[in-house]
């Protein structure tokens, strides 16, 4: 029988260069798919996760799998 066991690897907040630009957020904006002032690029050469206490780190990708904000008042 197979172990269930899984290699644990610690967390990481190191995410590499982010190519995300303030008009890639606008047209996410105009596109409706981000309320407007939702969103800003991380600071120019940042590589590490440091989102505000009010903020979240979310990748362009989930937006193409659909997410959107602002949520749906039922995901609240």
């Amino acid at each position: 029988m197979a172990s269930h066991d899984r290699a644990r690897f610690p967390p990481t907040k190191i995410l590499g260069k982010s190519y995300m630009t303030q008009d890639m957020i606008e047209d996410l904006e105009r596109r409706g798919v981000l309320g407007a002032g939702m969103a800003r690029p991380p600071p120019e050469g940042e590589i590490e996760a440091k989102p505000h206490p009010d903020e979240a780190v979310v990748f362009r990708d989930f937006f193409i799998a659909g997410l959107r904000f602002p949520l749906d008042p039922v995901v609240v």
